[in-house]
């Protein structure tokens, strides 16, 4: 039996160590997601690059004549429909 391991339990910053923040989509027809974990910041680049990379990976595909993406975000964080990040950076994705 191994010993147990010392585990923060708790979420307080620790300097050496970067903060994961997932964030990723889901495909409800397929039921398959794609996850991504930035380390920076919950932000509409990241909430962006997450779209990115999940059709990257999964959606060309599973969707290879597709010409049009539905991209239904909950509207909240960093995908705020106020958000001008999240607005630009979506409007950034291409392929």
């Amino acid at each position: 039996m191994k010993p147990p391991v010392d585990v923060n339990g708790h979420d307080f910053p620790d300097p050496n160590v970067p903060k994961a923040i997932p964030d990723g989509v889901y495909d409800p027809v397929r039921n398959t997601g794609w996850v991504n974990v930035g380390t920076d910041h919950d932000t509409g680049t990241l909430a962006v690059k997450s779209l990115r990379q999940g059709w990257l990976h999964m959606g060309q595909e599973a969707y290879p004549n597709a010409t049009e993406r539905l991209i239904p975000a909950d509207g909240g964080d960093s995908k705020g429909s106020r958000l001008r990040l999240f607005k630009r950076e979506l409007s950034k994705i291409r392929g």
